[in-house]
């Protein structure tokens, strides 16, 4: 049998089968795209990492995950960090609640300044942290150092008891410090046992091999986090006003004196802690700017984090502890 192919026979292939070849080809590079995003890692809600501009607040750098990871203001666990950038337009609430009931978000940068009052004394305008405060506070955690009961702020019908996220991080580093993460020391097998729980069924630690190999990273992730979170606590609970980052006391306006809402008075509402103030690193408006300012600057920028995207993932809800050493190491 005469099987030697000829620049005719070929010829007469192509002609013939063609279609039958051009299916082939389409269906093995499916197959290869299959293949490949069924076998390759793709963050949980835990280890990516979303950052928030509010309008009134702009950010000013692209971040880059592999250096922001080298000089420690995310863990290695964040395998993708991204800025969600909001427009002011009629449509600003209803994305922030798709956004948020979609588990979307980790912290948010807001402005806390351009207050208007009328010639009587009242709120005509209030600031764009408020705004969102008046909105979304159930969307944000309580930064003070204990639990708020937020009921009557809220008016709501049954009880609503914001809980601590200085306690809750504090309880979740003294299962590694033998309950005493202030002065304990750490205690490796329990990182280890921690470790193991939490990386079953990650496709980057398929091996014994490969999750030993990475141990070292968690367990650096743990001082790194002890160390952030307890330079922050002593930031913000310490007599100065003066350190890197302090808690911005942000109003929630509310009628106090039954005069009604269009009758609120500066200062009248519940006095929260919702937000990080960024006010005093003096090169802030490097990294992020208060654009309610004119000219705009990092005067009454802040940062309020937010409980959506780490909602069930204790061991991924306290990076920005580490990401406002980092900006403080930075733009101070």
């Amino acid at each position: 049998m005469d099987a030697k192919i000829t620049k005719e026979r070929l010829g007469l292939l192509l002609s013939y089968d063609w279609i039958k070849i051009a299916c082939i080809c389409i269906a093995a590079v499916a197959a290869w795209l299959l293949l490949f995003t069924s076998t390759a890692t793709r963050p949980t809600r835990g280890q990516a990492f979303e950052l928030y501009t509010y309008p009134g607040a702009s950010l000013q750098i692209a971040p880059d995950l592999a250096e922001w990871q080298s000089e420690g203001a995310l863990s290695f666990d964040v395998l993708e960090v991204t800025v969600n950038t909001l427009a002011e337009d009629d449509t600003l609430t209803s994305t922030l609640q798709a956004q948020f009931s979609a588990g979307q978000g980790d912290v948010i940068f807001l402005s806390d300044t351009g207050y208007e009052y009328s010639d009587e004394g009242y709120l005509t305008r209030s600031s764009p942290a408020q705004d969102f405060l008046m909105s979304f506070a159930t969307n944000a955690v309580w930064l003070g150092q204990e639990d708020f009961d937020a009921t009557e702020m809220l008016g709501a019908s049954r009880e609503v008891v914001f809980s601590s996220y200085f306690k809750d991080c504090e309880e979740y580093l003294n299962g590694f410090y033998g309950g005493n993460c202030a002065e304990g020391a750490l205690d490796e097998a329990a990182v280890e046992q921690n470790f193991r729980a939490r990386m079953e069924g990650d496709k980057r630690y398929k091996t014994e091999r490969a999750l030993m190999a990475a141990l070292p990273s968690e367990l650096a992730r743990i001082e790194a986090l002890r160390s952030a979170f307890l330079q922050v606590r002593a930031w913000v609970t310490n007599e100065s006003a003066e350190d890197p980052v302090e808690l911005r006391e942000i109003v929630y306006p509310a009628d106090m004196d039954g005069e009604g809402l269009d009758h609120v008075s500066e200062g009248e509402g519940y006095t929260t802690c919702f937000a990080f103030d960024l006010s005093n690193l003096k090169h802030i408006g490097e990294f992020a700017l208060n654009t309610a300012n004119s000219p705009a600057s990092g005067e009454g920028l802040c940062m309020a984090v937010l409980n959506t995207g780490s909602v069930g993932f204790d061991d991924s809800r306290f990076e920005p502890f580490t990401l406002l050493v980092w900006l403080a190491e930075n733009y101070a």
